[in-house]
């Protein structure tokens, strides 16, 4: 039996998120073989995203879960990431990241690469990105020790409300409360692994609900 995977993108409503919107859920489409595969679009607002990941999360009945913002856009072959929930050696409780390609809109981290292939949906050059993101995982095996960057991340469904997901009392967002969960994650032993799984991200697209009000005045 394949396994089921629910992709989670908690979503804010205005023109240009709604546009990188449809491209993500257009190239998940596109770029996913798997039939098991099922997105789940969650409005955030006034919501904080995380609690939306928990909520849809509890929600799901997927043997696994993926956590994606809507300014990101999954590459061929992203599907990978599922390889390393088929590895017995891979315990149940481990953190599975994919890899990330970003615009510089904002300073990248050292964990990414940063090459400008566009940053919004109209100026996407998919071809290449596309062709870029294939060369570099034929640089890499299907995956590897060590901590990735906090989306796309993948959990087992039922690890992941065991822990009680994000901690969304962690301060006003935008606090890091993703880096909060992979802290205590390795602090408990949790395997961080990360997968040969590409994706680009915009930057800036996935506005915070105080910028949008601010975007507004």
């Amino acid at each position: 039996m394949p396994l089921s995977v629910d992709v989670i993108i908690p979503h804010l409503h205005a023109p240009l998120m709604d546009a990188s919107l449809e491209l993500c859920e257009r190239l998940l489409k596109e770029n996913t073989k798997s039939e098991s595969l099922k997105v789940i679009v969650d409005s955030r607002v006034g919501v904080c995203p995380y609690r939306k990941w928990n909520e849809a999360c509890k929600n799901s009945s997927a043997d696994v879960v993926v956590f994606l913002n809507n300014d990101m856009l999954v590459m061929p072959g992203w599907e990978s990431i599922f390889t390393c929930f088929e590895k017995p050696e891979i315990p149940r409780s481990a953190v599975i990241t994919g890899r990330l390609i970003e615009s510089g809109a904002v300073p990248v981290n050292a964990l990414n690469v940063e090459l400008d292939f566009g940053r919004n949906p109209a100026d996407f050059r998919r071809a290449e990105c596309e062709d870029t993101a294939a060369r570099l995982a034929q640089q890499r095996g299907p995956y590897e020790p060590g901590p990735g960057w906090f989306m796309p991340v993948a959990f087992w469904r039922d690890f992941f409300n065991h822990v009680g997901g994000y901690e969304i009392d962690a301060g006003v967002f935008p606090a890091p409360v993703d880096t909060l969960l992979f802290d205590q994650l390795r602090l408990f032993g949790c395997p961080m692994i990360r997968a040969n799984s590409w994706a680009y991200h915009f930057q800036r697209v996935s506005l915070r609900p105080e910028e949008e009000e601010k975007a507004k005045a």
